[in-house]
């Protein structure tokens, strides 16, 4: 059943340049392009990023989480990912537990072949 439901959440997102044209500020948002799960969001002063969609800590889908100014917080223990680079911002970078992969998407909805999750 898990399968199950799983499979239908990935086929119920949006493509990657759908979530691009809706994400408004202070908006996330869950897509999907070329079979990865991808989380977008865009802080309150309008910058836009794509990740996967998924905390380095512990897994959590980040498109469940929020924007707090310009930072995007996981859901599950409220780390905040700055944006602009994926940095940990809150709690202070740990040793161990890299930041976000910040995923270039271009205005076609696609993402550079070359950008790669750690």
């Amino acid at each position: 059943m898990h399968n199950q439901l799983r499979i239908h959440l990935f086929m119920s997102r949006p493509s990657l340049k759908t979530a691009l044209a809706r994400c408004r500020p202070g908006e996330v948002l869950a897509a999907t392009a070329d079979g990865r799960e991808l989380v977008v969001a865009r802080g309150h002063s309008g910058g836009l990023a794509v990740f996967e969609d998924r905390c380095p800590h512990q897994y959590a889908p980040l498109s469940e989480g929020y924007i707090d100014q310009d930072n995007l917080v996981c859901p599950r223990h409220n780390w905040e990912f700055r944006l602009a680079d994926g940095v940990i911002v809150v709690p202070t970078a740990r040793a161990g537990c890299p930041g976000l992969v910040p995923l270039p998407a271009g205005d076609d909805g696609l993402l550079d072949p070359t950008a790669r999750s750690r």
